[in-house]
Protein backbone atom coordinates (compact mmCIF):
# COMPACT_ATOMS: atom_id res chain seq x y z
CA UNK A 1 0.00 0.00 0.00
CA UNK A 2 1.12 3.34 -0.82
CA UNK A 3 1.78 5.69 1.76
CA UNK A 4 0.81 9.36 1.75
CA UNK A 5 2.54 12.55 1.88
CA UNK A 6 2.19 12.93 5.92
CA UNK A 7 3.15 8.87 6.59
CA UNK A 8 5.98 10.13 4.44
CA UNK A 9 7.14 13.58 5.82
CA UNK A 10 6.70 11.01 9.25
CA UNK A 11 8.86 8.92 8.20
CA UNK A 12 11.90 11.78 7.39
CA UNK A 13 11.07 13.31 10.65
CA UNK A 14 11.64 9.82 12.74
CA UNK A 15 14.80 9.48 10.22
CA UNK A 16 16.54 13.22 11.43
CA UNK A 17 15.74 12.30 15.03
CA UNK A 18 17.70 9.30 15.15
CA UNK A 19 20.54 10.77 13.23
CA UNK A 20 20.25 14.15 15.53
CA UNK A 21 21.11 11.53 18.43
CA UNK A 22 23.81 9.86 16.41
CA UNK A 23 25.42 12.82 16.35
CA UNK A 24 25.09 14.31 20.07
CA UNK A 25 26.16 10.61 20.98
CA UNK A 26 29.07 10.60 18.70
CA UNK A 27 30.09 14.27 20.19
CA UNK A 28 29.72 13.04 23.71
CA UNK A 29 26.42 15.01 24.74
CA UNK A 30 24.33 12.03 26.07
CA UNK A 31 25.21 11.76 29.98
CA UNK A 32 21.58 12.33 30.94
CA UNK A 33 20.14 11.10 27.60
CA UNK A 34 17.87 13.86 28.41
CA UNK A 35 18.70 15.57 25.17
CA UNK A 36 17.98 12.96 23.07
CA UNK A 37 14.55 11.59 24.67
CA UNK A 38 13.70 15.98 23.87
CA UNK A 39 13.92 15.23 19.97
CA UNK A 40 10.89 14.88 18.82
CA UNK A 41 9.15 16.29 15.22
CA UNK A 42 5.93 17.28 13.85
CA UNK A 43 4.23 17.28 10.61
CA UNK A 44 3.03 20.35 9.57
CA UNK A 45 0.24 19.23 6.96
CA UNK A 46 -0.54 23.13 6.29
CA UNK A 47 2.59 23.73 4.58
CA UNK A 48 3.74 20.27 4.41
CA UNK A 49 6.52 21.04 6.64
CA UNK A 50 8.62 19.15 9.54
CA UNK A 51 9.41 20.43 12.92
CA UNK A 52 12.34 19.30 14.68
CA UNK A 53 11.89 20.05 18.46
CA UNK A 54 14.54 19.61 21.02
CA UNK A 55 15.32 21.14 24.81
CA UNK A 56 16.17 24.60 24.83
CA UNK A 57 19.94 23.89 26.15
CA UNK A 58 20.41 21.99 23.12
CA UNK A 59 21.29 25.51 21.31
CA UNK A 60 24.40 25.17 23.97
CA UNK A 61 25.08 22.24 22.98
CA UNK A 62 25.23 22.77 19.43
CA UNK A 63 26.55 25.92 19.07
CA UNK A 64 28.28 26.18 22.86
CA UNK A 65 28.52 29.33 24.97
CA UNK A 66 30.70 32.40 24.26
CA UNK A 67 33.28 33.43 26.72
CA UNK A 68 32.17 35.86 29.01
CA UNK A 69 28.30 34.72 28.51
CA UNK A 70 25.50 33.82 30.97
CA UNK A 71 26.44 31.63 33.63
CA UNK A 72 25.92 28.54 32.96
CA UNK A 73 23.40 27.48 36.09
CA UNK A 74 25.25 26.04 38.93
CA UNK A 75 22.35 23.36 39.61
CA UNK A 76 22.78 22.22 36.42
CA UNK A 77 26.25 21.55 36.67
CA UNK A 78 25.79 20.12 40.12
CA UNK A 79 23.50 17.71 38.42
CA UNK A 80 25.74 16.76 35.61
CA UNK A 81 28.95 16.19 37.93
CA UNK A 82 26.96 13.84 39.57
CA UNK A 83 25.90 11.60 36.67
CA UNK A 84 29.39 11.71 35.47
CA UNK A 85 30.50 10.28 38.61
CA UNK A 86 33.10 12.94 38.98
CA UNK A 87 31.50 13.75 42.75
CA UNK A 88 28.91 12.55 45.20
CA UNK A 89 29.20 14.92 47.94
CA UNK A 90 26.98 17.63 47.40
CA UNK A 91 29.34 20.14 49.00
CA UNK A 92 32.56 19.06 47.03
CA UNK A 93 30.29 18.65 44.07
CA UNK A 94 29.14 22.21 44.29
CA UNK A 95 32.46 23.29 44.61
CA UNK A 96 33.51 21.80 41.44
CA UNK A 97 30.63 23.11 39.63
CA UNK A 98 31.43 26.69 40.53
CA UNK A 99 35.14 25.64 39.28
CA UNK A 100 33.66 24.45 35.90
CA UNK A 101 31.07 27.33 35.83
CA UNK A 102 34.13 30.08 36.27
CA UNK A 103 35.76 28.07 33.79
CA UNK A 104 33.50 28.19 31.12
CA UNK A 105 32.91 31.73 31.72
CA UNK A 106 36.67 32.47 31.00
CA UNK A 107 37.35 30.09 28.26
CA UNK A 108 33.41 29.73 27.03
CA UNK A 109 32.44 26.26 26.00
CA UNK A 110 33.31 23.81 25.15
CA UNK A 111 36.38 24.66 27.10
CA UNK A 112 40.06 23.83 25.58
CA UNK A 113 40.29 20.85 27.57
CA UNK A 114 36.74 19.55 26.41
CA UNK A 115 37.88 20.17 22.50
CA UNK A 116 41.25 17.81 22.61
CA UNK A 117 38.44 14.93 22.54
CA UNK A 118 37.19 15.70 19.18
CA UNK A 119 34.51 17.81 17.88
CA UNK A 120 31.81 19.27 20.44
CA UNK A 121 29.86 21.49 18.85
CA UNK A 122 27.51 22.06 15.89
CA UNK A 123 25.53 18.55 16.26
CA UNK A 124 22.69 19.85 14.17
CA UNK A 125 25.08 21.51 11.34
CA UNK A 126 26.98 18.16 10.98
CA UNK A 127 23.77 16.03 10.96
CA UNK A 128 22.33 18.10 8.27
CA UNK A 129 25.01 18.06 5.94
CA UNK A 130 25.98 14.52 6.34
CA UNK A 131 21.87 13.08 5.82
CA UNK A 132 21.41 15.90 3.31
CA UNK A 133 21.58 14.09 0.37
CA UNK A 134 19.50 11.32 1.69
CA UNK A 135 16.47 13.27 2.76
CA UNK A 136 16.65 15.21 -0.32
CA UNK A 137 15.74 11.60 -1.75
CA UNK A 138 13.37 10.56 0.53
CA UNK A 139 11.23 13.81 0.01
CA UNK A 140 11.58 12.92 -3.49
CA UNK A 141 10.00 9.81 -3.54
CA UNK A 142 7.03 11.19 -1.39
CA UNK A 143 6.16 13.08 -3.54
CA UNK A 144 6.78 11.37 -6.79
CA UNK A 145 4.62 8.58 -4.96
CA UNK A 146 1.83 11.26 -4.55
CA UNK A 147 2.57 12.80 -8.15
CA UNK A 148 1.88 9.32 -9.05
CA UNK A 149 -1.26 8.42 -7.13
CA UNK A 150 -2.89 11.70 -8.23
CA UNK A 151 -2.49 11.04 -11.83
CA UNK A 152 -3.72 7.47 -11.44
CA UNK A 153 -6.90 8.96 -9.87
CA UNK A 154 -7.22 11.93 -12.62
CA UNK A 155 -6.84 9.07 -15.23
CA UNK A 156 -9.74 6.59 -13.78
CA UNK A 157 -11.73 9.80 -13.58
CA UNK A 158 -11.69 10.36 -17.30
Amino acid sequence: MAKNITDGLSDIGQYVIEELAKEIIKQDHSNTGKLIDSLDYNVNTANTSIDVYMNDYGRYVNTGRKRGARKVPIQALVEWIKQRGIETNNKKALGIAFAIQKTIEKQGSPTVNSRKKGKRTEFVDDTIERISNKVENMVADVFEKEIEIQLDNFVKRI
